[in-house]
C-alpha cells in the first residue's frame, strides 16, 4: 500500500490531462485510484473493504492491486510534461530522448539520432548538466566512428575526459553535500568537526567554480556553506548566504524546484529562531507548511520547528495540536527511529510544561502520562541518540530530572552528580552559552538540600544564576521551552511540592 500511495501521491503533483483515458471512471483500478487520491483507504483491509467487501487475500483484490501497481508505474514513467522550469523535468527528458537515439543508433540508424541528440546537447549546455552532455558526446562519437571520421573520434575523446573532469567535480560536490546532509538529518547538535568539514568541502568548490563556473557546484557549494554557518552562531552570515541562494534560484528558474524553495524558508526559519525573532520565525514555517506533505517526509522536519517555535511563544496547547497531527499521520511509523525519540521527547516538555501551567489539559493531549510516567523508557531510547551529546541526548537528560523531580525525587542527587560531569564533559567547551548557563543552575539545584528547610535558598541561588541568561539572546539547539520560562516552572514545581 505504501508503494501505490507514493505512486499516487506522485502522479497527482503533475495530474495527466486526459486521466479518464488512462484510467476508465467506471473501473475498479480508478475507483480504487480515488480511494487512495482522497485517502479515503490507507490499509489492504480499508481498500479491499472498500471495493469488494472482503479481505485482502482475496484474489480479486490481490490481483486489481497488482495490475494498478503496474498502470500507475507506466503513467509517472509516460507522462511527465516537460517542464522548463524544472531541472528535474528538463533531466528526465533528456534521458528520454537519448534513450530514443540509442536505440536507433543500436540499428546503425543514425540520421534522426544526429537531430536528436544535438538537440539535448544544447539543453545540457543551457543548464550545465555535465552528465548529460557527456552522453551525447558518446552517442555522438558512435556517429563518426559509423561514418568513419577518425579525425572527429579523436576530437570529441578530447572534449569527453575534459568534460569529465567538471562531471566528476559536480559528481564529488553533490556527494559532500549529502554527507554533510546526512550529518544534521537526525541530530541537531552544534559540531565543530562539521562545521570544518563542512567548510573544507565548500573552499574545494569554490576553486573549482572559479575555474569553471557551472550552476549546480554553485548550488552545492552555497548549502555547504549554510550547513557550515549553522554550526555557529554566525546569524548574518547565515542570512547572507541563504539570500545568496535565493539569488541563484531566481537567476535559474529551473533550480527553483518545490524542495530548493522549501529549504530556502527552513534554512531563513532556523537563522530567525537562533536570533529570538520568532515572528519571522513563524512566518518562514508558514510558508513552508503550505509547500510540504507527509506524504513526501518533508512536513515532519517542518512540524518539529512549528512545535519549537511555540513552546517559546508558550503556547502548548497549539503545540500539543501539532504532535497529535504528527502522530496521527500513517506515515509517522515510517519516519526514523532517532525522530520518534525526538518527537516522544518533546512530548514530555509538553507533559512538565502542562504540569506547571494546565494540569487539567494532560488527560486530553497526553492520556498515557496521565497515567504512569515511565521514567525508565527514556532511559531505553538513549542509545538511538546518544552521540547527539549537545542536542536530543541532552534534552533527554534534563527532561529526565524534572521528571525525576515529580516522581522519584530521592534519587536527585546522583542524577545531578550526573548531570555536573555531563556539563564538563560535553558542554563546557562548546558553543551553546544559554545551555550551559541553564544546565549549571539545575545541577548546582539538584545537588542542595531540597528539603523544605534549605529549598528556599536553593531556588534563590538557582533564580539568581539563570540572570545570566538575559546577557545572551541567541537560542540553543536544545533549548524547547525558554530556559527562563523552564525555570520559573521548576519553582514553581518545588514550591508547590513544599507547600504540601
Amino acid at each position: 500500500m505504501d508503494l501505490l500511495s507514493e505512486l499516487v501521491f506522485i502522479i497527482m503533483q503533475r495530474p495527466p490531462k486526459h486521466v479518464d483515458a488512462l484510467l476508465s471512471p467506471s473501473s475498479k483500478m480508478r475507483q480504487f485510484f480515488n480511494l487512495l487520491q482522497h485517502g479515503k483507504a490507507s490499509t489492504d483491509e480499508e481498500a479491499a473493504k472498500h471495493i469488494y467487501n472482503s479481505l485482502p487475500k482475496d484474489k480479486r483484490y490481490l490481483m486489481l492491486k497488482r495490475n494498478l501497481v503496474n498502470k500507475l508505474t507506466e503513467i509517472v514513467l509516460g507522462t511527465e510534461y516537460f517542464d522548463r522550469g524544472n531541472i528535474h523535468s528538463i533531466k528526465f527528458e533528456c534521458e528520454k530522448e537519448l534513450t530514443v537515439s540509442m536505440k536507433l543508433l543500436l540499428q546503425n540508424v543514425f540520421h534522426t539520432a544526429e537531430r536528436i541528440i544535438q538537440r539535448i546537447k544544447i539543453l545540457a549546455q543551457q543548464y550545465h548538466l555535465t552528465d548529460i552532455e557527456i552522453k551525447c558526446l558518446q552517442q555522438e562519437r558512435t556517429i563518426a566512428s559509423l561514418k568513419g571520421q577518425w579525425n572527429e573520434v579523436k576530437t570529441i575523446n578530447f572534449r569527453i575526459d575534459e568534460l569529465s573532469v567538471l562531471n566528476n567535480r559536480v559528481i564529488q560536490s553533490t556527494g559532500w553535500l549529502e554527507l554533510a546532509t546526512s550529518r544534521i538529518q537526525c541530530f541537531i547538535s552544534k559540531s565543530s568537526a562539521l562545521e570544518e568539514e563542512a567548510k573544507t568541502y565548500a573552499n574545494t568548490i569554490e576553486e573549482w567554480a572559479a575555474q569553471t563556473p557551472n550552476t549546480i557546484l554553485q548550488y552545492n557549494l552555497i548549502y555547504l556553506r549554510i550547513i557550515q554557518l549553522i554550526q555557529t552562531n554566525k546569524t548574518n552570515q547565515i542570512q547572507n548566504s541563504t539570500n545568496e541562494l535565493c539569488a541563484l534560484l531566481d537567476a535559474n528558474p529551473q533550480l527553483k524546484t518545490i524542495a530548493a524553495k522549501i529549504d530556502y524558508y527552513f534554512y531563513t526559519a532556523i537563522c530567525s529562531r537562533m536570533e529570538g525573532n520568532l515572528l519571522d520565525s513563524k512566518k518562514a514555517i508558514e510558508i513552508c507548511l503550505e509547500l510540504t506533505d507527509y506524504k513526501a517526509f518533508n512536513r515532519f522536519a517542518i512540524q518539529v520547528l512549528h512545535f519549537d517555535i511555540l513552546c517559546k511563544e508558550k503556547m502548548y496547547e497549539q503545540a500539543a495540536e501539532v504532535w497529535l497531527e504528527v502522530k496521527s499521520q500513517p506515515q509517522y511509523e515510517l519516519i526514523n527511529t532517532p525522530d520518534k525519540i525526538a518527537w516522544e521527547i518533546r512530548k514530555a516538555y509538553l507533559y512538565y510544561a502542562f504540569l506547571a501551567e494546565s494540569p487539567n489539559l494532560i488527560g486530553k493531549y497526553i492520556p498515557e502520562y496521565a497515567r504512569k510516567v515511565d521514567i525508565n523508557a527514556f532511559s531505553n531510547n538513549s542509545k538511538y541518540i546518544s552521540k547527539d551529546k549537545q542536542g536530543l541526548n541532552l534534552m533527554l537528560t534534563t527532561i529526565r530530572v524534572l521528571l525525576l523531580m515529580e516522581i522519584h525525587p530521592d534519587e536527585l542527587h546522583n542524577e545531578g552528580e550526573n548531570l555536573r560531569i555531563y556539563y564538563y564533559r560535553h558542554l563546557k567547551s562548546e558553543n551553546c552559552e544559554r545551555t550551559k548557563v541553564f544546565t549549571r543552575a539545575l545541577y548546582k539545584l539538584i545537588m542542595g538540600n531540597l528539603n523544605q528547610g534549605e529549598l528556599n535558598r536553593g531556588v534563590q541561588d538557582f533564580s539568581t544564576r539563570l540572570k545570566e541568561l538575559s546577557k545572551i539572546q541567541m537560542f540553543d539547539n536544545p533549548e524547547l521551552i525558554r530556559y527562563e520560562e523552564l525555570g520559573v516552572m521548576i519553582v514553581k514545581r518545588l514550591q508547590r511540592r513544599q507547600s504540601k
